[in-house]
């Protein structure tokens, strides 16, 4: 299936084009030395979208060891450049690639500098007005043709700490609308109920009193903390747009944990190549699962169960 911009697709769904349900993410490039423009936008949209947030030579000094360690697996098509990465056809990156994503940031210098320092850091001390934390864990994405990421809320995975952490989001490709860009439900970090109910919820929580529980304390069960399989349907119970763009290599998305998102299909012949990262207060409560040598992340000692 071919995407264009008047049919985009999600989970396989045809998404409403229509100005009310559809819309570009704003770009805050303009107001990027104005810290307490920054600040205002924040409060109001959830999100600052900044175009060339990064110069390419950063870019592509820091995806140097992703980019040596994807080429080194039999994935990519061998009639393309490697940095295009474009996908061979019939590949299995689940069963072949068993914990690539893990693989791409661990034990990556060149990635944490470039997240952790510099620049990316340098922005988060100002816009926080504080000395910044961060997690430890960096989530990459190498995400193949065919596939999305559900609607779902940061919140639900690392809520354990304060409320105002922030994930950066940074593509280290021109990804296109075609390729699967990220989008975000414009406006849902005000919806009350969202609020008093999904993101309230914990990933790793689970009843305590009832039959399966030991198979969620062992994690052999786990709820997946998406909020919804349906994009289409769920924009028009919650309202609002789903806002995305073409994105270019350079730029950079921050956005709330309380901000519904999700992403295009990837409908494009490559792959996309995308890092979370995450940002707060370091004054403020920090959930423990995600920082330390040997955090806890999402396995069976991060468990709480409780009377349900």
């Amino acid at each position: 299936m071919v995407q264009t911009v008047d049919s985009l697709t999600s989970q396989k769904l045809t998404l409403d084009n229509s100005t009310q349900s559809l819309g570009e993410l704003q770009d805050s490039s303009d107001i990027f030395q104005d810290t307490e423009a920054l600040r205002q936008r924040m409060e109001e949209n959830n999100y600052l979208f900044i175009r060339g947030f990064w110069d390419h030579e950063e870019v592509e000094e820091g995806r140097k060891t992703m980019m040596e360690r994807i080429t080194a697996t039999d994935w990519l098509h061998p009639d393309y450049p490697p940095s295009e990465l474009f996908a061979k056809e019939g590949i299995d990156i689940e069963g072949d690639g068993a914990n690539i994503h893990n693989n791409l940031s661990q034990n990556n210098p060149a990635l944490e500098n470039f997240l952790f320092k510099g620049k990316m850091l340098a922005f988060w001390t100002r816009f926080l007005e504080g000395e910044v934390a961060y997690f430890d864990n960096i989530n990459t994405r190498l995400t193949p043709p065919g596939r999305a990421t559900y609607p779902h809320c940061d919140s639900v995975y690392m809520g354990r700490g304060t409320q105002r952490l922030f994930t950066a989001w940074t593509p280290y490709v021109d990804i296109p609308k075609t390729r699967g860009g990220l989008m975000l439900l414009e406006k849902t970090h005000q919806n009350e109920r969202l609020r008093k109910t999904y993101t309230n919820r914990d990933v790793d929580a689970y009843c305590s009193n009832r039959p399966d529980a030991d198979k969620y304390a062992r994690n052999e069960k786990r709820w997946s903390g998406r909020l919804s399989a349906n994009p289409v349907s769920l924009r028009e119970k919650l309202g609002g747009r789903w806002l995305t763009t073409d994105y270019q290599m350079g730029d950079a998305l921050f956005f709330s944990i309380h901000l519904v998102h999700a992403s295009l299909d990837n409908n494009s012949k490559q792959f996309r190549l995308t890092s979370d990262s995450r940002y707060q207060l370091a004054s403020e409560p920090i959930d423990s699962r995600h920082v330390g040598l040997n955090r806890a992340g999402h396995g069976p000692d991060a468990k709480i169960g409780r009377i349900c």
